[in-house]
């Protein structure tokens, strides 16, 4: 199995683009993903973005602004947990 981390080779236009391709089969999706950083700047401005913010992209309809929001929804998720179960320093003698 090739395991690669996309996060250090690919530029973030095509880690988004890779995205859209599993919520937009068979197109192509490079001009929808720099419209979307272009438009929010960053990834995880991307990722922040309402639904409707999100369809007002041109390429962006509504099963890909809901796959965008799933992603998004995971990651929160996953965040809260790495949180939740992290140990926490109360004072000097908890190093």
């Amino acid at each position: 199995m090739l395991v690669v981390n996309y996060g250090k080779v690919l530029a973030d236009y095509e880690l988004i683009e890779l995205l859209l391709t599993y919520a937009i089969p068979r197109v192509d999706t490079k001009p929808t993903a720099k419209a979307l950083l272009k438009q929010f700047k960053t990834i995880f401005y991307v990722l922040q973005q309402p639904y409707e913010r999100l369809l007002m992209i041109k390429g962006i309809g509504p099963e890909t602004a809901t796959y965008i929001s799933l992603i998004q929804a995971c990651l929160t998720r996953a965040m809260e947990e790495t949180v939740e179960h992290r140990e926490t320093v109360s004072g000097p003698e908890d190093k």
